[in-house]
């Protein structure tokens, strides 16, 4: 049914906690548990929104606590830039 509808890959929604940050590559928003995952950018509970086009990829996570907002990018090539704050 969802495919009638145009539902993918590309829609925003809950894909779970992360456990790896370089491999969170489908668009939609995770949860940061306890400073879980691999590549995390030193956050501990909060969410990482993923938005993604062909082979364009940017992460925005967000700290519930700290007040922190951090973002980075992958290009084409695969390489993912440092975080930056907002």
């Amino acid at each position: 049914m969802g495919e009638l509808i145009g539902v993918n890959e590309s829609w925003s929604r809950n894909r779970g906690i992360v456990s790896d940050f370089d491999n969170a590559t489908l668009a939609g928003v995770y949860k940061i548990s306890n400073y879980g995952g691999n590549n995390n950018p030193n956050i501990d509970y909060g969410v990482l929104c993923v938005y993604s086009i062909e082979n364009y990829i940017i992460q925005t996570a967000y700290s519930i606590w700290g007040n922190k907002v951090v973002y980075r990018a992958r290009t084409e090539k695969e390489l993912w830039s440092s975080w930056m704050s907002l």
